[in-house]
């Protein structure tokens, strides 16, 4: 009986472990496009300073391996943000923040040919500090000069500006000191909501419960730009989500109900996506910023036009 109960037991965490790894597959055919971070490129793994622009497409490769479509590119204005490669088995991108408030550091995918208006898209995030304020920024959108311009910030609070136009999905993760007893192993989850350009933006959802620090976390998005409903199913379930709408999933669980898209235009492919540290400032010990996120397994599902 001990032996049944062990293959038993060792039968559900599997299927437990495989549940947890699946991900949803849209109605009808779907476009699969993924990153590849395992291969080791010919220049350093490490770069940092100001005033980087390092992209890689096709084969040209400045510093991250170039994708199968489109563009890879890290970008810095001041601070001295830096970036880490990891290749092969468990391959991943870092970016640590500047250490000056204002200072955008960069990782952005841009540009993928396969692209359409319905995507689906799934990556790991593990986010980390010892700093006394750090904040991340998560989007998805249309290319769009945001996504391959240092100098070119997400607005989270003005109206109107051109990188709003790129913007479909955004979320952002915050620490701070001034957030009580939590601060030190919580972030502040909020979701960006700006439906139309002449709209101010605001920031819902406030959620100090979904991200760690140090823990790595599975995120997925369900992102529809059309004017009609889609379908996806996962894990067995149909879900359907509404024009002009995403679902977000974090570590196996979705979260709210249906989220309306930011101010991109209606029927645009999404074909771009980024992650960027935008006022981190110095940490507790030392002068420079200890506020880090690694990205890993970037993979969008595109259902077909």
């Amino acid at each position: 009986m001990k032996i049944k109960a062990t293959l038993f037991l060792a039968a559900l965490c599997a299927v437990s472990l495989n549940s947890y790894a699946q991900r949803g597959e849209w109605t009808g055919s779907n476009t699969v496009w993924s990153y590849d971070m395992t291969k080791k490129t010919a220049g350093q793994d490490s770069v940092g300073g100001d005033n980087l622009s390092l992209v890689s497409t096709g084969a040209t490769e400045a510093f991250l391996p170039s994708p199968s479509s489109g563009s890879a590119i890290v970008t810095s204005t001041k601070g001295s943000p830096s970036f880490i490669h990891q290749s092969g088995s468990n391959a991943s991108v870092k970016v640590r923040a500047a250490n000056e408030d204002g200072s955008p550091a960069k990782f952005s995918l841009f540009g993928i040919k396969e692209a359409t208006p319905v995507a689906a898209i799934s990556f790991t995030i593990t986010p980390n500090h010892q700093a006394k304020k750090s904040d991340w920024y998560i989007v998805l959108g249309k290319e769009a000069l945001f996504f391959k311009d240092g100098k070119t910030t997400l607005p989270i609070n003005k109206t109107g500006s051109s990188p709003n136009a790129a913007v479909f999905a955004s979320f952002r993760l915050q620490s701070s000191e001034g957030f009580g007893e939590k601060a030190a192993e919580k972030y502040r989850f909020q979701t960006r909501e700006q439906a139309e350009l002449e709209d101010d933006i605001t920031w819902a959802n406030s959620n100090t419960n979904l991200f760690t620090r140090g823990k790595k976390h599975e995120v997925e998005i369900y992102a529809n730009n059309t004017m009609g409903e889609q379908s996806y199913t996962l894990n067995g379930t149909t879900y359907k989500v509404p024009k002009r709408s995403y679902h977000l999933w974090i570590d196996g669980k979705k979260i709210g109900a249906d989220f309306q898209a930011n101010a991109v235009r209606r029927n645009q492919p999404l074909d771009s996506f980024l992650i960027m540290s935008r006022d981190a400032v110095s940490g507790s010990v030392g002068s420079k910023n200890a506020s880090t996120i690694e990205v890993r397994d970037v993979k969008i599902k595109y259902a077909a036009r």
